[in-house]
């Protein structure tokens, strides 16, 4: 731990971690989220711990997080006994960390407590929202947490994520656009391949089956199963291209980052969609019962397509200040809608 962050609470943003020539830089911002300045700390040697701060009485001040190497990501696992999804988190850290606690994956300390359960991210967890470090943060620990306990996260990337890689800021909160410009660098150097979330990011799937069901941020499209891809071939060229502004003129990473058909963005199952027999050959090629998609706003959780198609994205923004938040549990192969009082309700 570096000593100069941990007295003081009065951080608004970070940290942002680069290894640069074998030297680690650690930014934070000081103040606030409207008046702020960069501050940065060189590390040496390396630190192995940084403290995030969150500033939310609410919720938490601040939570501590070990850096680690991530572990190599595979496209198919088993079925845990039981299982919590959530999507499009987009910087809402206090919505993420209410359904985190209602699905009992974690306590009030920012600790694992799901055992050999398994939390799936199902991508868009940046942009919008202004606490989107502090929520990339938190999946980042609970992944090295959950595999000390035998459990498993998987993060799985969406197309905001990789806008940010690549450099597309359209959805960016302002602080953040400012902080890079302070520090005179372009946006997506606070993302880039030399920072710990950023290789962290890219190490990450765009699809993972798990048991009988297939998570993926925007779906997968009869277009791309005409390219005859595995999943591990999908995630392979997604891993090789993440970031590359040109990756759609490449024959090889066009099906995959096609704004209109590729997973991250694709939403035929909803918008002009696709018939139940289409479903059921995507399906049925992938060897799943079930697709699990975010991305596609819905007022509650639904399923489409005789329960094939289950769709998680709901408006986490509206529903918290209601009390209403909600996302996907899974338990000995029953799905249930989790809501935040930690009431479940079955889904089909």
């Amino acid at each position: 731990m570096v000593k100069s962050f941990g007295q003081q609470l009065n951080y608004s943003d970070g940290p942002y971690v680069f290894v640069d020539d074998n030297k680690q830089y650690i930014l934070y911002t000081e103040g606030n989220d409207e008046q702020f300045s960069p501050k940065i700390v060189q590390a040496d040697p390396p630190v192995k711990e940084v403290m995030v701060y969150v500033n939310n009485p609410a919720v938490i001040d601040s939570f501590q997080v070990q850096l680690y190497t991530p572990k190599p990501t595979f496209s198919s696992y088993e079925e845990p006994s039981k299982l919590f999804a959530i999507s499009d988190i987009e910087g809402n850290f206090e919505a993420f960390w209410r359904m985190l606690l209602a699905a009992k994956v974690i306590n009030k300390q920012a600790e694992w407590t799901f055992g050999e359960g398994h939390l799936v991210l199902v991508g868009d967890f940046m942009d919008r929202g202004d606490q989107v470090t502090q929520c990339l943060w938190l999946v980042y620990e609970l992944e090295r947490q959950a595999e000390i306990a035998g459990g498993k996260v998987h993060f799985v990337v969406g197309n905001h994520e990789n806008m940010n890689l690549r450099g597309n800021d359209k959805y960016v909160r302002i602080k953040y656009l400012e902080l890079a410009r302070q520090m005179k660098m372009d946006h997506k150097n606070l993302w880039n391949e030399n920072t710990v979330l950023g290789a962290w990011m890219r190490s990450k799937n765009c699809a993972v089956k798990i048991g009988n069901t297939l998570y993926v941020h925007g779906g997968i499209s009869p277009e791309l199963v005409e390219e005859n891809l595995t999943l591990d071939q999908i995630n392979s060229i997604a891993k090789k291209y993440y970031g590359d502004k040109y990756a759609k003129e490449t024959k090889e990473a066009y099906p995959i980052f096609s704004s209109s058909t590729g997973p991250l963005w694709y939403r035929g199952y909803f918008k002009n969609p696709i018939g139940q027999k289409q479903l059921n050959r995507i399906s049925s090629i992938y060897n799943v019962d079930h697709i699990v998609v975010g991305h596609t706003l819905q007022t509650k959780i639904k399923t489409y397509y005789r329960n094939k198609v289950l769709a998680i994205d709901t408006s986490h923004k509206k529903n918290l200040p209601k009390g209403k938040l909600n996302a996907l549990f899974k338990k000995n192969n029953t799905f249930y809608v989790l809501h935040q009082s930690g009431e479940k309700e079955e889904l089909f």
